[in-house]
């Protein structure tokens, strides 16, 4: 039977390892979107405690909490914690891992890469 954590035990979490040891091996529902040289990823998060994993772009993109709170790390650093309608800067060439604090969404957005 799979255990989830809590909202309470999520917001404990403040460190990488500890999201990769304490957090579910599953990721976020994602949905990708495209509209006239815009591109949107739609991350669903249902429940606290559930983390996009480690992963670097070699462009800078904006990421949108639209439901929900979540926490970010860059370079194994915490950055903070983000709540609806809060809009998030990650920068090029940066390793991020988002976790979510409660049931969350979020987009990705940034240019459509050239072909």
């Amino acid at each position: 039977m799979t255990q989830f954590i809590s909202e309470q035990v999520a917001r404990t979490i403040h460190s990488i390892k500890a999201v990769e040891m304490v957090a579910q091996p599953e990721s976020p529902d994602v949905s990708h979107h495209a509209e006239d040289g815009v591109y949107i990823k739609q991350l669903f998060f249902p429940r606290a405690g559930i983390f996009m994993g480690k992963h670097v772009h070699d462009y800078s993109h904006a990421h949108m909490v639209a439901l929900g709170e979540v926490r970010l790390w860059v370079d194994g650093v915490e950055r903070g914690d983000y709540k609806q309608g809060d809009c998030i800067h990650v920068e090029a060439g940066k390793e991020h891992v988002i976790m979510s604090l409660t049931m969350a969404i979020g987009y990705c957005i940034h240019r459509e890469r050239p072909e």
